[in-house]
């Protein structure tokens, strides 16, 4: 990964380190996220893949874990009461 891409890695792992964590392991279910897509980015760059059917499928399943863990957030608490 060249310089600059390490800078911009390094800032956005920066900036999902002071995101609120809405359910275990959201940070590093964002962080997988950007990874995932500089490095698809990475590999567009490289073979022109679809980048966009995957940033699509990464977000979807990252949508998938978020609603997943609220999930049982909410059924826990409905489970206390």
């Amino acid at each position: 990964m060249p310089i600059n891409e390490k800078k911009i890695a390094q800032i956005l792992r920066g900036e999902c380190q002071s995101i609120e964590e809405r359910c275990n392991g959201y940070k590093k279910e964002l962080i997988r996220v950007i990874i995932d897509i500089l490095v698809a980015e990475d590999q567009h760059r490289v073979q022109a893949t679809n980048i966009q059917q995957q940033i699509n499928h990464r977000c979807q399943a990252a949508g998938d874990f978020l609603a997943e863990n609220r999930n049982l957030l909410k059924s826990e608490t409905e489970d206390i009461q």
